[in-house]
């Protein structure tokens, strides 16, 4: 081969990540189906003129494999725009059915909630210590302090500790970014210039939000009645902080038993039975042209420890292969279900301990397949 030209490496965000980028026709050449329409294996990428009608554009290309003699009930021609791809990648019966958008808005509702019980926690704190600035309030109003400036006071201090706990926690993202990327194996970077503009809109609503009741709770009453320790309660008031206080505790015991369900899903899943046995077993990639496996296999059978091996092509839980147009029991053909299954050598049955509830295991004595 012959080297044209050199990339930069792709970012660690980037969604397509490669080492080396060759032509189409080299993998045409080495396998026939890469140029087929039904052999699913390209992605087509187009630049599209500016004010596209995108749906103008897919009602065009939808019926376009018809004219080109290819007849499918199993997908339909449509353009996405690749910013989406990522968080928008899920598709069913050839209409969009979510993605990684899905965790976003998941984790967005869970921030809300958890600053909501945050809000009203203040809320709750602000009022039951009301009796400590009765007398501040009654001496401010007795020299001439309006309830206006009273309530500035109030969301002034709301605002203050609000900008505070930003402050606090930009600087613990910052401190545990780098141990959260090495759990996770992410790069992940955080600019905040690009998103100050956001943060700062959401603490000042917090903080409004959070020092409002308060502020005009505890700047309405009068200071006659404040400096002779007799000022009555707001009519409704006393179910307002019930209510709080019972939203404050819903949203908490909600959080509680999501955790203790998702704590059960993770413990399922690492001790629930997946039909085979994933003890004890080692899996790696050949890499190379290796035409037959024999010899490589019979020097792992000298290995000391080895109690049994075989081999497959691509992930046992996801398939290589697939196919369709099957026929069912009426004969008629179905084009609508795409049936994936992995090559798998011999002895992969007992390698992996699965159970055959009917039939045989392939075997090599009685020529299943062709030296697979």
């Amino acid at each position: 081969m012959k080297v044209n030209a050199l990339f930069k490496s792709p970012p660690a965000s980037a969604s397509i990540q490669f080492e080396a980028v060759v032509s189409y026709d080299l993998l045409i050449e080495a396998d026939d189906m890469s140029d087929l329409w039904k052999g699913g294996y390209a992605r087509t990428f187009l630049i599209l003129k500016e004010d596209t009608d995108i749906n103008a554009f897919n009602e065009k290309i939808a019926d376009y494999l018809d004219c080109r003699g290819i007849t499918t009930d199993r997908f339909t021609l449509f353009v996405q725009p690749y910013a989406k791809n990522y968080l928008y990648g899920d598709y069913k019966d050839g209409a969009l059915a979510g993605g990684r958008i899905e965790n976003v808005r998941l984790f967005t509702l869970v921030a809300i909630f958890i600053l909501l019980i945050a809000c009203i926690n203040f809320m709750n704190l602000s009022t039951a210590q009301a009796s400590r600035k009765m007398r501040e309030i009654g001496v401010k109003k007795a020299i001439g302090a309006n309830r206006k400036s009273l309530i500035t006071q109030f969301l002034s201090e709301s605002l203050i500790m609000s900008f505070l706990a930003l402050v606090l926690a930009v600087g613990v993202v910052y401190s545990l970014l780098p141990q959260f990327n090495l759990i996770t194996s992410k790069q992940l970077e955080i600019d905040l210039l690009a998103h100050i503009g956001p943060l700062l809109v959401i603490t000042l609503s917090i903080g409004l939000f959070a020092g409002s009741y308060p502020a005009f709770y505890l700047s309405r009453f009068k200071p006659a009645e404040v400096l002779k320790g007799k000022f009555a309660n707001l009519k409704g008031e006393e179910w307002i902080r019930k209510g709080l206080v019972v939203l404050q505790f819903s949203l908490s015991i909600v959080f509680i038993l999501g955790v203790i369900v998702i704590n059960s899903q993770i413990q399922f899943t690492q001790e629930k039975s997946l039909g085979y046995n994933r003890e004890q077993i080692v899996t790696f990639t050949s890499r190379g042209n290796l035409e037959d496996l024999t010899p490589f296999m019979t020097e792992l059978d000298k290995i000391p420890g080895i109690t049994s091996m075989s081999n497959m092509a691509g992930a046992f839980l996801w398939g290589r292969d697939q196919g369709s147009g099957y026929s069912w029991e009426d004969g008629e053909e179905d084009d609508n279900h795409l049936f994936k299954s992995p090559k798998i050598g011999y002895n992969v049955v007992e390698t992996l301990g699965l159970e055959i509830v009917q039939g045989r295991s392939f075997s090599k004595e009685l020529n299943d397949g062709r030296g697979q």
